[in-house]
């Protein structure tokens, strides 16, 4: 997850921020505080799509970095318009 959160503030540096913004800071949080007590989780993970593939066919169409840029872009120009009220928004990627 810190990878992942680590790789969208990247994208968000490159694409979306405007000069002199502030960054947020990364937080590491355990599973228990963020979800509360008697969570559980796997203590590995490891993401596979070896079935999907096998049994579907299914091969991903873009990218993790590319998919989080369309994401990302979508919130942060079009959230900001619809929901905020807002159009000073950055431009898309």
């Amino acid at each position: 997850m810190r990878e992942l959160a680590e790789q969208m503030l990247e994208i968000y540096k490159e694409k979306f921020a405007k000069p002199g913004d502030k960054m947020p800071e990364i937080v590491e949080v355990s599973g228990e505080e963020f979800y509360g007590e008697g969570y559980e989780d796997s203590d590995r993970r490891i993401p596979d799509i070896t079935k999907a593939r096998t049994l579907l066919n299914w091969e991903p169409r873009w990218g993790m970095r590319e998919m989080l840029e369309a994401t990302m872009s979508y919130y942060v120009n079009d959230y900001a318009e619809k929901v905020l009220g807002r159009s000073d928004a950055p431009a898309s990627a």
